[in-house]
């Protein structure tokens, strides 16, 4: 969900940018909520972190818009800031306090789009950064996927390593997983160990080093697929391969 907040002293304004982000919203099929507030100082007396998105007014009658947004920078450095303004030139100081954006009156549906479109996508990448729901005796276990380094199958338990511990559970097989987990960064090097990419640090022939220090064999069988997948990896996220 997406939260929002609108600080403006004209309800038409108010009412106005609701309605456009409410069309926004709906369209999208995205869930959302919304709060407006008429003033800057009711709005930051007891202002709690539970807002995505603010759309501030500049020109608050009796009050300073850009020293309300000084103020809220203090208290959230991760909600993001667009101003709505009647003129575009007193925007421009929006870089000081870090402001996504700035829409002026009347806003546009059309350039709401555009900057929602940018933004949403990366709140909820914030809120819920990758993660794997492992089904354990008791329940569920959720990990980030970043602190897997691989995943190696036994049996009929697979099991998963991280840099200072390990999880075994019943579970799938480990064609089933790679299938899951190919789009985030994994390959298998061999038939039983799914490797996290992001945890590779070299290879030496057939053997590749990981960061928590285990060496596992890559086979000549997947060797190729492997490698494309790891150089592959390390080109997009602009990482020096150490091949030997």
């Amino acid at each position: 969900m997406i939260r929002l907040a609108i600080i403006d002293d004209e309800q038409v304004s108010c009412d106005s940018l609701g309605d456009l982000l409410k069309r926004y919203f709906e369209e999208k099929k995205q869930a959302y909520s919304l709060k407006t507030f008429t003033s800057a100082v009711q709005f930051l007396n007891q202002y709690k972190p539970l807002y995505d998105i603010v759309f501030l007014d500049i020109e608050l009658n009796g009050e300073d818009g850009m020293e309300a947004a000084r103020k809220l920078r203090a208290l959230d450095d991760k909600i993001v800031i667009f101003f709505c303004t009647h003129l575009a030139q007193y925007a421009i100081q929006g870089y000081k306090v870090k402001a996504e954006d700035y829409f002026v009156k009347p806003v546009a549906f059309s350039d709401i789009k555009i900057a929602l479109d940018d933004v949403c996508p990366r709140i909820e990448k914030e809120k819920n950064p990758m993660t794997l729901n492992i089904a354990i005796k008791n329940g569920v276990r959720r990990i980030p996927l970043s602190e897997i380094c691989y995943i190696e199958s036994k049996g009929h338990t697979i099991i998963y390593h991280f840099a200072n511990d390990i999880l075994m559970v019943r579970g799938n097989s480990l064609a089933s997983m790679e299938k899951k987990l190919l789009p985030f960064g994994f390959a298998c090097c061999n038939v039983s160990f799914l490797v996290n990419l992001s945890h590779c640090v070299s290879i030496a022939g057939e053997n590749l080093r990981l960061s928590d220090g285990t060496t596992l064999k890559i086979t000549r069988t997947r060797r190729k697929e492997f490698i494309k997948a790891l150089s592959d990896y390390f080109a997009k996220n602009g990482i020096a391969e150490e091949r030997r």
